[in-house]
């Protein structure tokens, strides 16, 4: 756990500022079954996206392989939180003795005080597909 205070000082115009980013590879899994034969059932650092926005509400976006660059982007009023999660627990999911994906750590960031409407936006970038 981290408790972060900045400030941030400007020095050039910035058309786009990311606060927070986070990082994670989703190779396959349930809802996205290996193109190849594999005797692993899921291939993932994390599986999904949870926002917990302002109004109580949680969302869940799950992750993908997509073909193409993909961004989706959530605007959310006064955001309490988001995340990359991997909620999958079991070993018998993953079955991979080396990496372990079982017991891989998710990342959340937890905001403090009201912070208006803000975007969340998750950047799936294509993973090559020939796996181990």
């Amino acid at each position: 756990m981290v408790d972060v205070q900045a400030k941030v000082f400007l020095h050039a115009r910035v058309g786009k500022l990311g606060l927070a980013p986070l990082t994670s590879m989703f190779l396959f899994g349930p809802n996205q079954p290996s193109p190849t034969l594999n005797y692993r059932g899921a291939l993932h650092d994390s599986n999904g996206l949870s926002i917990h926005a302002g109004n109580g509400e949680w969302i869940w976006r799950p992750l993908n392989n997509p073909k193409h660059l993909s961004v989706s982007t959530y605007s959310i009023e006064n955001q309490k939180g988001f995340g990359l999660l991997q909620r999958g627990r079991d070993f018998s999911s993953y079955e991979d003795l080396d990496d372990r994906y079982d017991l891989r750590p998710s990342g959340w960031v937890e905001t403090k005080g009201e912070w208006g409407k803000r975007k969340v936006e998750l950047v799936k970038i294509p993973a090559s597909r020939n796996q181990r």
